[in-house]
């Protein structure tokens, strides 16, 4: 398990996970063939269940086979009718009506049910419950046996039953289950058929009902239309409108002339006064009032105009020829004042009739005006009584056309209750199914794998969320802080030549694993950077991570180069490197660092070209003090000056001192771990020991890595980690 203080730099992406199920694939492989196995195996001990079903179709509107609608009209506009529809087809009554019909309490389909693989719901139910009640005999669970027979058969019928409508159709398909084929057939047809029948008897029923609702409505309208009758006819002589309609007109013709009068007599008013009012004006002007029509038009006046213009023209001829005094003047002048007197009276009578006819005129208005309002009165009491009269004929016409409705419908609905029509009706019946539909092997089956790959996968991801171990390069530099020198291959051991067969890079030089070898060389020497830093320590966290291995392959690897290589075997406690090399361990470092030998007397050669090697020695009881000593670090001077690269091979970090004291007098220490094998918290420890003893790390080497289980995994981290140091 990763440590909760330390944080990914990077952010796991796809082919990390796919890495992961690469790598976990036994894992997910037997978790798919145990479920695949045990599904399998069960499906072949399951009774085939066989199913069969039957389509009904479902019309919006009963079909019209009269002449009239019936009185039990559909209203299947809503998709609640159809919900409804598919309820009543899974009622508990619809149910006890076929179990009653085939008789299937004594059926062995259902007797025996139970004995069978748990098919229904009802079954687990019971099954339940009676575990349940002997698990915990205080609860208030009851007991299978104490469920009512009837309710039991009906449980497991509906159980059993399936209604599924078609979508965008007024189709639906009724499927029934079970482990008889002919049986299951018969029970999809009852259930059609009786759903069909129930919908007859719920329409006759209704139009039952309605006939009985409506012959209650038929005598409460007859009366209402006797009683309105005999209102009309009460009111009718009351008022004495035995003709409301023919005295309607006779009083708006009479209005109709009252107001044409009244408005000619308003017009001649009006002139009179006109008149009058100007001959009133003129009175005291004479030449104003001869001028008026009515005075020049009048004959009389015209008649006595020409006599008085004689008498004029003759007093004019005359006072030519006498004086004033004359006689003959004198008379004429008489004779014209009395002309002009007799005019002036005879236009004060013709004022005088002015005046009677402008009074004549006015109050002939007034005795229309007076008329016209009594007859208006006439006539909205006549229209107050036709409304209330309109009111109640309106209510008797009324009930007389409900009352005849009903009387109708009555007629009809009596006639629909004899006519069987439904608009529902069986468009395809069930027939005897011959392949069962349960258990589907082959589904079965493959949602086993489906289910068992997904588990698989998800207790390998558990798995490898609870790895701690390193695995990949991005481990070491996340968790470590330190580079990642690159990876070793496991392999199996060749023939040797001269040395042991786990020299890799010696025995199969040309091998995935002898490159690897020399891609940790060059990583090695580029880490190093300063030519001078060429003693390099081998260590690990933890025993049996390869780190002596390792140590060797690397030193032949950079013999190979030409180097003049010195292998120095720095494992005191537990020496192995000259078994590795067929190499005399009876002198050695021990010698040296105890001052019994000198450095150069202790270099053996190998059959290796450049390859040099000094043995542990004799084990000695103070290793920690020998390598603390000023003779280690004078050796080690001899060593760096001596050849151009020294390996040291020595014990793991977290057993003893010896590592972390040699690593201080040497260039640089690589740290070996056995890829997934080692835990992080180790490493992590190891690496805080050295750099505390100011060691300089040049990195990790991942050991023993298997290209078969994890190829994919390493080989991406590999060519990253190649291109990245190229």
């Amino acid at each position: 398990m990763i440590p909760p203080s330390v944080s990914r730099q990077r952010e796991p992406n796809l082919w990390d996970y796919i890495a992961i199920l690469h790598k976990r694939r036994w894992t997910i492989t037997l978790f798919v063939f145990i479920l695949v196995v045990i599904v399998g195996f069960a499906s072949l001990k399951v009774t085939p269940i066989y199913e069969a079903s039957v389509q009904i179709l479902i019309e919006r509107e009963s079909p019209n086979v009269v002449s009239f609608d019936e009185v039990v009209k559909l209203d299947a506009s809503h998709t609640d009718y159809y919900q409804t529809q598919y309820r009543i087809l899974q009622s508990r009554g619809l149910a006890r009506k076929v179990i009653e019909k085939l008789n299937l309490a004594s059926s062995p389909e259902f007797s025996d049910s139970r004995d069978k693989d748990g098919f229904s719901l009802s079954t687990l139910r019971d099954r339940a419950q009676e575990w349940l009640s002997r698990a915990f005999p205080s609860t208030s669970v009851s007991q299978p046996g104490a469920i009512d027979p009837e309710t039991r058969l009906v449980d497991e019928f509906l159980d059993r039953l399936q209604v599924e409508p078609i979508r965008n159709s007024r189709l639906v398909n009724v499927s029934f289950r079970g482990y008889e084929p002919k049986l299951i057939a018969d029970i999809a047809n009852a259930v059609a058929n009786v759903y069909i029948e129930q919908d007859f008897e719920n329409k006759f029923q209704a139009s039952q009902q309605a006939v009985e609702w409506l012959n209650q409505r038929i005598a409460e309208l007859r009366k209402k239309v006797e009683d309105s009758e005999r209102a009309v006819q009460e009111y009718k002589e009351t008022y004495n409108l035995v003709s409301l309609e023919e005295r309607q007109n006779i009083v708006v013709q009479k209005l109709a002339e009252l107001n044409s009068e009244l408005t000619r007599a308003r017009t001649e008013t009006i002139a009179h006064e006109t008149l009058y009012n100007e001959l009133v004006n003129s009175l005291d002007k004479p030449e104003v009032l001869e001028s008026i029509p009515s005075v020049i038009n009048n004959p009389l006046i015209q008649n006595l105009k020409e006599e008085y213009g004689k008498l004029t023209a003759e007093y004019s001829d005359m006072s030519k020829r006498y004086k004033p005094k004359h006689p003959r003047i004198i008379r004429l002048q008489s004779q014209i004042d009395e002309m002009r007197q007799r005019i002036s009276e005879e236009v004060r009578k013709i004022i005088k009739s002015i005046e009677t006819e402008y009074k004549v005129a006015l109050a002939r208005e007034q005795s229309l005006d007076k008329s016209l309002t009594e007859q208006k009165k006439e006539a909205l009491e006549l229209n107050r009584r036709a409304i209330q009269y309109g009111a109640l004929q309106r209510e008797t016409e009324s009930n007389r056309q409900l009352y005849e409705i009903l009387l109708n419908r009555v007629k009809e609905t009596s006639l629909t209750t004899e006519l069987r029509s439904s608009n529902i009706r069986v468009l395809d019946p069930a027939e005897v199914p011959i392949h069962p539909v349960l258990p589907r092997k082959k589904l079965n089956v493959a949602l086993a794998a489906l289910v068992g790959l997904i588990l698989g996968s998800a207790i390998a991801f558990f798995q490898e969320y609870l790895d701690n171990t390193i695995k990949t390069p991005d481990d070491i530099e996340n968790y470590l802080g330190v580079h990642f020198l690159g990876y070793v291959g496991s392999f199996k051991k060749g023939d040797g030549v001269g040395a042991s067969s786990e020299l890799i890079t010696l025995a199969n030089p040309k091998s995935n694993v002898a490159e690897g070898f020399k891609q940790i060389r060059t990583n090695m020497i580029f880490a190093a950077a300063d030519p001078s830093n060429n003693a390099f320590l081998f260590t690990s966290a933890l025993p049996s991570e390869g780190k002596t291995l390792v140590c060797a392959n690397l030193a032949v690897a950079m013999s190979q180069m030409g180097k003049n290589v010195l292998l120095i075997d720095g494992d005191l406690r537990r020496p192995r490197l000259h078994e590795l090399f067929f190499l005399d361990n009876s002198e050695g470092l021990t010698n040296v660092l105890i001052g019994s030998r000198e450095p150069e007397e202790v270099v053996a050669d190998t059959h290796i070209a450049g390859l040099k090697m000094v043995t542990c020695g004799p084990v000695p009881p103070n290793p920690s003090e020998l390598l603390a000593s000023e003779r280690a670090r004078m050796f080690i001077r001899y060593a760096k000056l001596s050849y151009d690269v020294v390996l040291v091979d020595s014990p793991p970090v977290l057993t003893v001192t010896d590592p972390v004291i040699m690593a201080s007098i040497l260039d640089g220490a690589v740290l070996v771990t056995k890829a997934g094998d080692t835990p992080i918290e180790p490493l992590m420890r190891s690496v805080k020991q050295l750099r505390e003893a100011n060691a300089t790390i040049l990195g990790v080497v991942l050991n023993s890595v298997n290209p078969r289980r994890d190829s994919y995994y390493y080989y991406r981290y590999y060519h990253y980690y190649d291109y990245e140091k190229a």
